[in-house]
C-alpha cells in the first residue's frame, strides 16, 4: 500500500513539473545539477527550499498534534508540495525571462 502511495506520488509529481515546464516555456533541468541563471536565482532558489522545508516541518508539527487522519495528511502533504513545485517553476521561468531580456539588451548595444 505504501510503496503504491510513493510511486503515484512520485508520478503526480513529474506530471506537474512537466505541465508547468510546458506552461511556462523553461528548461528542463538536470537531476543531478542544478542550472542557475544567476546569482540571484540561486539565492531565491534556496530561500524557497528553505521556506518549503520549514512548511513541511511545520505541517509535520501539526498532523502529529493533531491525530488527523492519514488521508488528511496526504492530501495536505501533497497540494503542498505540488504548489511548491509550481512556485519553483515559476521563479525559475521568471529569471530566464529576465536574464534572456539583459542578454538581448546587451547584444543590442554592443551592435550600436
Amino acid at each position: 500500500m505504501l510503496l503504491t502511495l510513493m510511486i503515484g506520488f512520485t508520478l503526480v509529481q513529474i506530471l506537474t513539473e512537466y505541465v508547468t515546464r510546458k506552461l511556462l516555456k523553461t528548461e528542463k533541468k538536470s537531476i543531478l545539477f542544478n542550472q542557475y541563471v544567476s546569482d540571484k536565482h540561486f539565492k531565491i532558489e534556496w530561500i524557497l527550499r528553505g521556506v518549503s522545508l520549514a512548511g513541511l516541518v511545520v505541517m509535520s508539527y501539526l498532523y502529529l498534534s493533531n491525530n488527523a487522519p492519514i488521508d488528511t495528511w496526504f492530501t495536505l502533504l501533497l497540494s503542498y508540495i505540488l504548489f511548491m513545485n509550481i512556485v519553483n517553476e515559476s521563479v525559475t521561468a521568471y529569471m530566464e525571462k529576465s536574464t534572456q531580456k539583459v542578454k538581448i539588451n546587451i547584444l543590442r548595444h554592443s551592435l550600436k
